[in-house]
Formats: structure tokens, C-alpha cells, sequence
């Protein structure tokens, strides 16, 4: 007997019909399953701010890091626009 090819829990989902059309656009624009897409679009969703109990936001350092980032190119764009 062959061992099963996937060993991931599987389960029936329904979803309202534009969705799933919605879904299988972008697994087709990603090149990906629409399994694929759903498995990635849920954890890019435990990725996003989240919100505490008491009503204070958590926000991952992956997220606060990137707008650092982009505010220090901000700054750093509008010094040499400034020097010019």
C-alpha cells in the first residue's frame, strides 16, 4: 500500500461563490493553488496588527520595522532634494 502523498489535516470550506472566484483570480495571477492562496493569504493574516484585550493594538516588528524603514527613506529623499 502507498503512504499518503499529504499529511495535512484537510476540511470542507464553503464560501459564497464570488469569492472563490475571487480566490481562483489570484491563485492564477501567483501561479499558485487555490489552496496555495488561501494557506498564504491566513498566515500574511496572523502577520497584521492585532488587537489586545484591553483594546491596545500588538504590532509585529517585522511591520514596525518596515515603516521605519520607509520613513527613514522618506527623510533621507527630502535631505538630498533639499541639498539639490
Amino acid at each position: 500500500m502507498a503512504a499518503p502523498k499529504q499529511t495535512d489535516p484537510q476540511f470542507k470550506l464553503r464560501l459564497p461563490a464570488s469569492l472563490k472566484e475571487q480566490i481562483e483570480v489570484a491563485a492564477d495571477k501567483n501561479n499558485r493553488s487555490m489552496n496555495s492562496e488561501i494557506v498564504a493569504r491566513l498566515q500574511a493574516s496572523f502577520n497584521l496588527p492585532h488587537q489586545n484585550g484591553d483594546g491596545t493594538f500588538y504590532t509585529p516588528n517585522w511591520l514596525i520595522e518596515k515603516l521605519i524603514s520607509a520613513l527613514e527613506e522618506q527623510r533621507d529623499k527630502k535631505g538630498s532634494d533639499e541639498n539639490d
